[in-house]
């Protein structure tokens, strides 16, 4: 009865780890907060901060104060009919305007582009790590199970006949042992798995290598104009840090990116940003993969002033007083 129960206690260890692993009733905690990195207002008639931010580092200010005195002026002709010279103008500083915000756009694009790529490799490794994992766990458990039934079958068929033959019952009880202990190591051994192993790959810098100093080739540099806005500081933010440095700050308080908790920075740096790829882990292609999103995410957030900007344009909206 004893030994019965014992074995029933031994399979159930197996599915504890992931009954335990999958059901915690702890709340998330240390989420870092997002930085606010854009504050546009498309329900209002004035062009936001934001929009008056990117239209001068896009050297297009001056030509959108230029556009509405244009309009002014054409308000106030003594004629019903626009001046022709007006018109034109006014043409020309639109057409001239859209495109540059034009190229701008084609420039986000060109950058989210990259990070697809770099994000689509990460996955493709994270799938080949975590696929690994799996299959050395499953076979773990999978000798776990098999050495348990087996031993335990022996264990008890020995101490069958122990009324006639009572000396069976030392090696039934040795075997005994060995089949708690068996099953447990292999436990334990698929347990110390569940991180992945170590892996080597070619070195291959990210788009993130840029956001951190590091030299890399031109297709991996990031066009003047998303470059401007990353290095630009919000016109609302909290602090002084520009959106690049928010960026990185909010990844170093973040407890989830392990990247910055070990001792080694500069190496793990390395790492993720690509330039050295030795002991990758499923852990730091993970940290990886959620900078990279994080980053996209920050440089669409460029298009946001960009469509204020397309508005003021087309009349919807107007300057503020500069």
């Amino acid at each position: 009865m004893v030994s019965a129960l014992l074995m029933l206690l031994l399979s159930m260890q197996h599915y504890a780890v992931f009954a335990f692993s999958m059901k915690s009733n702890k709340p998330v905690k240390n989420v870092s907060k997002a930085p606010v990195f854009t504050c546009c207002d498309l329900n209002t008639e004035i062009l936001s901060p934001e929009g008056v931010e990117l239209a001068r580092q896009l050297e297009v200010l001056s030509m959108l104060k230029r556009l509405e005195s244009l309009r002014v002026a054409a308000r106030h002709s003594l004629t019903e009919k626009i001046p022709a010279d007006i018109r034109e103008e006014i043409r020309d500083i639109r057409q001239d305007v859209v495109e540059i915000v034009e190229q701008t756009r084609l420039e986000v694009d060109y950058v989210q582009s990259a990070l697809s790529v770099d994000i689509a490799v990460q996955d493709e490794l994270l799938h080949a790590f975590t696929a690994e994992r799996d299959r050395r766990m499953n076979s773990n458990y999978l000798w776990s199970f098999r050495t348990n039934g087996a031993l335990w079958a022996v264990a008890e068929g020995l101490s069958i006949p122990t009324y006639q033959y009572p000396r069976y019952s030392i090696p039934s009880g040795s075997i005994g042992i060995i089949a708690g202990l068996v099953p447990s190591l292999f436990s334990a051994i698929a347990v110390r798995q569940t991180g992945g192993g170590h892996y080597d790959a070619e070195a291959r810098a990210n788009m993130l290598a840029p956001i951190f100093d590091y030299s890399t080739i031109p297709e991996m540099r990031f066009p003047k104009s998303v470059w401007n806005y990353l290095n630009a500081h919000p016109t609302r933010g909290i602090t002084d840090s520009c959106r690049r440095e928010q960026l990185i700050e909010r990844w170093s308080k973040d407890r989830y990116l392990r990247v910055f908790e070990e001792k080694d920075c500069k190496t793990r740096l390395d790492s993720i940003t690509g330039i050295s790829q030795k002991n990758l882990t499923i852990q730091l292609v993970s940290d990886r993969l959620a900078m990279l999103r994080q980053l996209s995410a920050v440089v669409a957030t460029m298009n946001r002033p960009l469509l204020e900007i397309v508005m003021v344009v087309r009349g919807v909206k107007s300057l503020p007083e500069l």
